[in-house]
């Protein structure tokens, strides 16, 4: 089990990668980092982008292996 955030400024129940900004670094999509401090660095980032007075950190509790096998895309970095 790993455990993962995304920050944003807005909450939400189900993510939708083809809502992602286009011309990321690495495409359209959801995008998690293990670090809490990122994630909170990302909401602020996107919430000053966006004017909003919300700033959100979605954690997500998941299994590695389940991701694997749902067919998902997955790039992950090594620090």
């Amino acid at each position: 089990m790993i455990y993962l955030y995304h920050g944003t400024d807005l909450e939400f129940d189900t993510p939708i990668p083809e809502r992602g900004r286009k011309g990321t670094d690495f495409g359209q999509g959801f995008y998690l980092t293990p670090h809490l401090e990122s994630a909170v660095s990302m909401a602020h980032r996107v919430a000053r982008r966006k004017n909003s007075l919300e700033s959100v950190v979605m954690c997500y509790s998941l299994d590695e292996n389940q991701l694997v096998s749902a067919g998902l895309r997955i790039r992950s970095f090594l620090n």
